[in-house]
């Protein structure tokens, strides 16, 4: 179109008008077009000639053509710990068993060879390479000499300061350039599509947002026994395992064993004539709406509550009894102090009545401060 334009005029307007145009408004007339593109242009008379400028730089081309540098593939023969590369990656951004946030990987470039480790927080990166440069420096008796990472914030200082003490050389990437850092970002990827993949293979959702539990036991009608359940809100008893056998906080004698070691020391406990109190008693009327019994044959020894008619209430009730006990934490077990004689102790078994005179419930206690073995128990 410019062409023609030209065409149109007169030789000697035309020839006055091109004295002033050169080689930079024709480059802003055609959009910005590279000069080589220009001199084919000249060359097919779409255009006055004029000379070129090749030195010329635009900087509307600059600002509106610029590109990313390509990275050239970089071939290195290295030995072990000569370079090793790292970086921290997040955990999709949530918690993980252990309150864990991030992974950090440490990947030798000679052998490949990766140690990974998980992260409460990004602070915690110059333990963990404090950690993995011990164990491999002594495993195969070198020196890391290099140790490349992004510019992430972990990195800077006091990391730096532990690479300058120990004579390795720190060198981090350009600023928004992961391609510098490829090995660890390409393990980074590997890491995180595994875990992605068992996620999915296995059902849960991949914000892993909940919980999943197997029903050791239920008294909710609808939640049954032996059945998995998902959800977000729990809580957790890192020191309760219901599978287990309750046992003494510091011994591992089961609770039936207790039992009956407790029979053996009930015996010795016989042979001590219980004080009694000497103080007349005097009978007492609660008038014509009260009903008194006398509850007479009540077991005085644990072998007489256990051999006696109800001797199945007394057991479970002693169990009970036992169970309270241990989960109260109502027993320390100390060390008995030298010339000290520790208070034996004895089983009370009372029986509460209903009011036609039967037997409502059994319940049997342990007053005063037992005492196991050599040590001596305080309760609380």
């Amino acid at each position: 179109m410019l062409a023609a334009k030209v065409e149109n005029m007169n030789e000697n307007a035309s020839t006055s008008a091109y004295l002033i145009e050169s080689s930079n408004v024709w480059h802003g007339r055609l959009g910005h077009v590279n000069f080589n593109s220009m001199r084919r242009l000249i060359k097919l008379d779409c255009i006055p000639k004029f000379a070129i400028d090749s030195k010329y730089k635009c900087t509307t081309c600059v600002e509106a053509k610029q590109i990313r540098s390509s990275f050239k593939l970089v071939e290195r023969i290295t030995e072990p710990l000569d370079i090793i590369h790292t970086d921290v990656c997040d955990l999709k951004s949530i918690l993980k068993r252990g309150g864990n946030k991030y992974f950090i990987t440490f990947i030798d470039d000679s052998t490949r060879y990766c140690y990974v480790y998980l992260l409460k927080s990004k602070d915690e990166a110059i333990d963990k390479f404090v950690l993995y440069k011990t164990e491999v420096e002594n495993q195969l008796n070198k020196k890391i000499k290099v140790l490349r990472c992004d510019r992430g914030g972990e990195y800077v200082s006091p990391f730096a300061d532990v690479c300058a003490q120990n004579g390795i050389i720190h060198e981090c990437t350009a600023p928004y350039s992961p391609q510098q850092n490829g090995i660890a970002e390409r393990k980074n990827r590997t890491l995180k599509e595994m875990m992605n993949a068992m996620l999915i293979s296995s059902g849960m959702s991949q914000d892993i947002s909940a919980y999943r539990f197997l029903v050791y036991d239920s008294k909710n009608p609808e939640i049954h026994k032996n059945t998995i359940m998902e959800s977000r809100n729990a809580s957790f008893f890192e020191e309760v395992f219901p599978c287990l056998k309750k046992e003494l906080p510091s011994s591992s004698t089961p609770v039936d064993e207790i039992v009956h070691d407790e029979d053996q020391e009930q015996l010795e406990a016989e042979e001590v004539e219980p004080r009694r109190s000497k103080r007349q008693r005097i009978e007492k009327s609660f008038g014509p709406d009260f009903l008194t019994y006398m509850v007479e044959g009540e077991p005085q020894t644990y072998r007489d509550a256990v051999t006696s008619s109800e001797g199945p209430q007394w057991k479970e009730a002693i169990k009970n009894e036992i169970d309270s006990i241990l989960q109260n934490h109502t027993w320390e077990l100390v060390d008995l102090p030298p010339g000290c004689k520790p208070l034996g102790y004895r089983w009370i078994f009372k029986r509460k009545m209903k009011a036609d005179g039967s037997i409502d419930n059994v319940r049997p206690r342990i007053p005063g401060v037992p005492t196991v073995g050599k040590h001596q128990t305080h309760s609380h």
